[in-house]
């Protein structure tokens, strides 16, 4: 989940940035790069050789640190000396970094997934834009479905906690997701997506190695994908739909309080 929304907010970053020379003003060479830090920052791109990102509570502690020392680098920046595009970049990458730093505070890791969207769909929409040209893009995301036993088993991981401090979704959207994971786990395997980014490979790439790459990922599918959202779905049914409230309202969660205390920001402070 929040990898797509880190993406559209990066791709926002370097359009207003991009922007200004085309306004008739030069960039202030400081900022560049802390935009870019950001992007980084948003895609995870330390977490380097993985397709899938860590959701441990070690790796989840690790990126509150670094979006804190980002906050923190964010107050060297005197904003009163920008030009009125990049000020307005600023406030909203400052914005924006405020508002995830204080989200991590309440460990939202325990609540994996949402209405329309979460971690069992996330290789989903990597299959969709991803296209293998040559034999490392291949093996990339070969080895992105042999992560997917360790990707599920973290994030369920993650949900039980989510059960045990009664952080958990409503039913209503449990039900939701429940029908996506079962029709994941009964997908016949010539007909999932996870198959795609094999499909269309380029006339270079002999046919005996491009039927051995489709071949392993066939197996992957039903030695280690299959039993992994199996086990999703009995999870759902077994043990988070049993404790999943009927309430659609958020002040039925615990500690509601301090979660919502007053109106929702729709737009970034002045400053």
């Amino acid at each position: 989940m929040g990898r797509h929304m880190g993406r559209t907010v990066a791709i926002l970053l370097v359009t207003m940035v991009a922007l200004a020379p085309a306004a008739g003003w030069t960039r202030p060479s400081g900022l560049g790069p802390l935009v870019a830090e950001y992007d980084a920052l948003l895609q995870g791109r330390k977490e380097e050789g993985r397709c899938l990102p860590d959701v441990s509570p070690a790796a989840a502690a690790e990126r509150r640190r670094e979006m804190a020392a980002f906050v923190q680098r964010l107050d060297t920046v005197d904003a009163r000396r920008l030009t009125p595009p990049d000020r307005l970049t600023y406030r909203f990458m400052r914005w924006d970094a405020e508002d995830r730093l204080g989200g991590m505070a309440f460990d939202l890791d325990r609540m994996p997934f949402n209405s329309d969207s979460g971690f069992h769909v996330t290789l989903t929409y990597a299959a969709n834009r991803t296209r293998v040209h040559d034999t490392a893009e291949a093996e990339s995301w070969l080895a992105c479905l042999e992560a997917v036993p360790d990707y599920y088993a973290a994030n369920i991981a993650n949900a039980r906690r989510g059960i045990a401090t009664r952080f958990v979704q409503p039913r209503l959207i449990v039900d939701a997701v429940l029908e996506t994971a079962r029709r994941q786990a009964e997908t016949p395997l010539e007909e999932d997506g996870l198959l795609s980014p094999l499909a269309a490979l380029p006339s270079s790439i002999p046919a005996d190695q491009a039927a051995s790459w489709r071949a392993r990922a066939r197996h992957i599918l039903a030695d280690k994908v299959r039993p992994a959202q199996r086990a999703f779905v009995a999870f759902l049914e077994q043990e988070y739909r049993p404790a999943a409230p009927e309430s659609l309202a958020a002040r039925d969660l615990p500690d509601a309080m301090p979660i919502t205390p007053g109106p929702c920001a729709t737009t970034p402070p002045p400053g």
